[in-house]
């Protein structure tokens, strides 16, 4: 489409004819003659300058019709490109919605598979965890529970990275400090490592530096699955000698308080070109204690930043490793936190409750009979919400455990149902194989006084019971 060029060509021309006709005017006052036709001829025949500047029109015609066909290419690539930028721009938002798509699908994905395993494995380690209470076993049957349960909770452990993966890299992850005292967290972590550290003949210990207060605000659950993995795959990878947990400094970065936690064994070592690549996704070491899903180490380095700290690692190979890490702290000047009881105590609770478990699926509904049984306390067992509404009376009841999917009414409407028909409700429990935390936000929103993620032991529940009741009850 010409339209500047047909344009400018006119502009031109009609421009052009007034330099011939103002140089003629301009000789017709000089030489005084009238302003009409003859004039004109005998001018243009005295003076054959005038042939030159007829010509302008042509000229001016000429060069403003290249500037206008220089106009409608600058037009034609401007057009193209806006249109290119448009189908670029449609594109993209056609690419974004199926990113999206793929993100929500992912996500929906991933929380159904959670549920879904995580219901079989709370049959599965519920049991295992009552039989590990069993004191009638011989040492060999103890034996084999103990390898079942380790096989388990290595199940549990892989699906649990997997979730902390993907929920790190769509940054839903959210850190979520609490008030702890580093005294009893580390006694606490190392109790639970204590038995595989007896079985392979190694030293565990830890340390915390007189000069640091223990008395901090970070997000415990974060901490303890950092150290966690760390002392896991030191013990792993130490045959002979000791592994140490050692807290030995802090330090101002910025007006932020930073701890620094040291992992030391004396195991096998790491060489120089593994070092490269240890906090790689699926990375794993080429050697005889190969297994898992080589994530452990990439999710620590992951949480520590978003503790606002880093990670880092020595080793001397045959010689042994050291992890380390910083984290950012609040400490807590002149706060008593409440001293928890010895958790590495192997005695239950006696409790004598009457407890109403809301649950569909059978095989969980007999797993937590069995651990209430073993808590002293007494199961009545409702399958839906439904028959829960049915088999509830004020004042029977101390406590609710409430399952979240179940067929006719789920756990979030019979919460919802129990606290519109009743004004005083013993504490509801959630109690679901949904882990993500917008999950468990979401149950509490509800009414839920509380939440316990599948799959549980008994210290789960014996925990749960200790908090919302008094001492007084418990034998």
């Amino acid at each position: 489409m010409k339209t500047y060029t047909f344009k400018y060509a006119l502009v031109g021309v009609f421009f052009g004819f007034s330099f011939p006709l103002l140089a003629i005017l301009i000789d017709c006052h000089r030489l005084g003659l009238a302003w009409n036709f003859e004039s004109f001829v005998l001018i243009q025949k005295q003076n054959p300058i005038h042939l030159i500047i007829d010509t302008a029109p042509i000229f001016l015609g000429l060069f403003a019709a290249v500037a206008g066909m220089r106009q409608d290419k600058i037009l034609l690539i401007n057009n193209n490109l806006e249109d290119e930028v448009e189908r670029q721009v449609a594109s993209l938002k056609q690419s974004t919605l199926k990113l999206e798509r793929a993100l929500y699908y992912k996500e929906i994905f991933l929380a159904n598979m959670s549920h879904e395993i995580r219901t079989p494995m709370n049959g599965i380690i519920g049991m295992l965890d009552l039989l590990k209470h069993d004191e009638k076993l011989n040492t060999q049957q103890q034996g084999y529970i103990d390898t079942i349960h380790e096989s388990s909770l290595s199940l549990m452990n892989i699906l649990n990275d997997v979730l902390d993966l993907s929920k790190i890299e769509e940054k839903k992850l959210k850190i979520h400090p609490v008030s702890i005292d580093l005294n009893q967290f580390f006694k606490r972590l190392i109790s639970t490592f204590k038995a595989i550290a007896l079985k392979k003949g190694i030293e565990l210990n830890y340390y915390i530096s007189p000069q640091i207060n223990p008395e901090i605000k970070v997000d415990e659950n974060r901490l303890s699955q950092i150290i966690s993995n760390l002392l896991g795959n030191a013990l792993k990878f130490t045959e002979k000698g000791s592994v140490s947990l050692v807290l030995k400094e802090t330090y101002d970065l910025s007006n932020k308080v930073l701890y620094k936690i040291d992992v030391i064994d004396t195991g096998i070592g790491i060489d120089e070109e593994n070092l490269k690549y240890i906090f790689d996704e699926f990375y794993q070491l080429d050697n005889q204690y190969r297994n898992g899903t080589g994530l452990g180490l990439s999710i620590c380095q992951k949480l520590t930043t978003l503790l606002g700290g880093d990670m880092y690692v020595k080793s001397t190979l045959g010689e042994g490793t050291t992890f380390s890490f910083t984290f950012e702290v609040k400490v807590l000047d002149n706060i008593m936190i409440p001293h928890s009881k010895d958790t590495a105590s192997s005695e239950l609770k006696n409790f004598d409750l009457s407890i109403l478990v809301v649950e569909d699926n059978p095989v969980n509904q007999k797993v937590a009979t069995l651990i209430l049984k073993k808590l002293g306390c007494k199961a009545i067992i409702a399958s839906n919400g439904e028959e829960a509404l049915t088999l509830y009376e004020p004042q029977k009841y101390d406590l609710i455990f409430m399952d979240i999917r179940m067929p006719l009414m789920d756990g979030l409407e019979t919460t919802r149902r129990l606290k519109s028909m009743y004004d005083v409700l013993p504490p509801i429990v959630g109690l679901s194989a949904n882990a993500l935390r917008s999950d468990i936000d979401k149950y509490l929103a509800v009414g839920m006084d509380d939440y316990v993620s599948k799959p549980v032991i008994i210290d789960d529940i014996s925990k749960v019971l200790s908090k919302w009741f008094d001492e007084s009850i418990v034998s």
